[in-house]
């Protein structure tokens, strides 16, 4: 191979290389595996809390409590020690809320449900250890930093379509995602063009040079 096409053949593998290296990372779209067809699909949504939204099935969960529901999902309740039933924390979290008595009225689980069928949530009157789901719906605690209406992002009936969960108008700043990486990950965007330029330039001067000396 002539020290030409060795050039070239650096170059290509440059533009491959800085290609792959500037692309942004897509960010992986965190939900588990929700009922179809059957059970009481469980959501917990951590809001400002952090960790997005997850859906699970318990595919025998009808009729079930819903502190049962959620244990069985592998998010475990604690509840408040002079209040019997108040959910104070969800698989541990807030963590810095010492669980003695209610929460107050802007950080607190509140808990949701559905029948599956009308597409909405509805806030529940009843506690965890009281509340059923019938077979087909939805059950959910979800973070409520708003005084009242944080409803699950997960819209009952989008789990089972393979929807990923949603941000309505009212989502806090502080949940949503990037989309895309960083604009610090990769390389800048101007070093691609400056290295193919230079090696382009340096195969041309290496064919002149080739060229010369096969007249000489």
């Amino acid at each position: 191979m002539t020290s030409a096409a060795r050039l070239l053949t650096a170059a290509a593998l440059v533009v491959a290389a800085v290609g792959g290296a500037s692309a942004p990372t897509q960010a992986a779209a965190a939900m588990a595996a929700p009922c179809s067809g059957g059970g009481v699909t469980v959501v917990v949504d951590f809001h400002e809390l952090g960790g997005g939204v997850d859906a699970d099935c318990d595919q025998d969960g009808a009729g079930k409590r819903a502190a049962d529901l959620f244990a069985s999902v592998g998010h475990p309740l604690t509840y408040a020690a002079r209040q019997a039933g108040f959910v104070c924390r969800v698989s541990g979290l807030p963590q810095d809320d010492p669980c003695v008595t209610t929460a107050p009225a802007d950080a607190y689980w509140g808990l949701w449900w559905s029948d599956g069928e009308s597409g909405t949530w509805t806030y529940s009157g009843l506690g965890a250890g009281a509340l059923t789901i019938p077979d087909g719906g939805y059950v959910a605690l979800s973070w409520d930093q708003r005084g009242g209406d944080a409803r699950p992002r997960l819209e009952p009936g989008a789990a089972s379509s393979g929807a990923t969960p949603g941000a309505p108008a009212d989502r806090a700043p502080a949940d949503t995602a990037p989309a895309t990486a960083p604009a610090g990950d990769g390389l800048p965007a101007f070093v691609a063009p400056v290295l193919i330029g230079t090696l382009f330039g340096a195969a041309g001067v290496a064919f002149l040079l080739r060229r010369r000396s096969g007249r000489t």
